[in-house]
């Protein structure tokens, strides 16, 4: 498809690169984002750089993810999607189910990390789409373990693990599938949903098996230069220390401060390492 290879083209220009350098290139701090969502953030930031409109990628049924490898190239975490809807399962037929036509119609676009020495590098863009024999096969087989479960019934357990109380499940796990699996995504233990025969379940999703990603991707070539090159020095702030005289201030105030003594500073030069010398500390994280 054009539109990938265009991205995958201009995307060239970071690979290899880490989050910090990238974040320079893209006018972003990674210093200033939450280990949480810093690699989905710095990979929006790719993508507005080159001022790229996702929404028209996801009209043509293109899906992007982003992906963390750990240093031996397996994923860090399975994938979400879309939520189960348990009323519409129970009642379609494989043909045109929602799995078979999302995974028949959907290009995937994985933006992929991996850690080297506690940095994470960019290894690059790749486009995948399901094969036809693995859906007929593989995924068929998996909506067919979830379709025969609902009607049946799910069976809910009250299991006790340390000092909590937790309901466990028998819908298809990734024990049960190589590709995937039903798993929790909802905002907390009371964001539930009804299943077919009216019980009460926290809200799931589908989630693509970790070790199934890992194969994908296994085709990629592999990290170079993990290094990292050309990186901004940090900032020290001798020059204003003396003035900071409260336990805590927002970024906005210390970059006030430190602007009152030197015009150029900007967030850019908010550096987690320099705030350390000085007994201060990015808590919590800003996004």
């Amino acid at each position: 498809m054009e539109n990938i290879c265009t991205y995958i083209t201009s995307f060239k220009i970071f690979e290899h690169k880490s989050v910090k350098e990238i974040g320079e290139i893209t006018g972003l701090n990674a210093d200033l984002i939450s280990n949480k969502t810093t690699i989905s953030t710095l990979s929006n930031s790719m993508f507005n750089y080159f001022h790229m409109n996702i929404n028209d990628l996801k009209k043509q049924n293109i899906l992007i993810k982003t992906v963390r490898l750990q240093e031996n190239m397996k994923p860090k975490e399975s994938m979400s999607f879309e939520q189960v809807n348990f009323h519409e399962v129970v009642k379609e037929q494989w043909d045109s189910s929602f799995l078979k036509k999302k995974f028949t119609n959907t290009t995937f676009l994985f933006v992929v990390f991996q850690s080297y020495n506690g940095t994470f590098f960019f290894r690059g863009l790749h486009s995948w789409k399901m094969p036809e024999n693995l859906i007929e096969n593989e995924l068929k087989h998996f909506w067919h373990l979830l379709n025969t479960k609902l009607k049946v019934g799910v069976t809910l357990t009250k299991v006790i693990r340390g000092s909590k109380t937790i309901t466990t499940n028998d819908l298809p796990s990734s024990s049960d599938s190589k590709i995937m699996h039903i798993r929790p995504k909802a905002q907390n233990a009371n964001d539930v949903t009804p299943l077919p025969d009216g019980q009460l379940i926290t809200k799931q999703a589908y989630w693509i098996n970790a070790s199934f990603i890992g194969r994908i991707l296994a085709t990629m070539p592999p990290l170079q230069n993990k290094e990292v090159h050309n990186e901004k020095q940090p900032y020290y702030y001798d020059s204003f220390k003396h003035l900071l005289t409260e336990e805590i201030y927002t970024i906005t105030q210390f970059i006030d401060i430190a602007k009152s003594v030197d015009s150029s500073f900007s967030e850019f030069d908010v550096n987690q390492q320099a705030l350390n010398l000085i007994g201060f500390n990015l808590s919590p994280p800003i996004q």
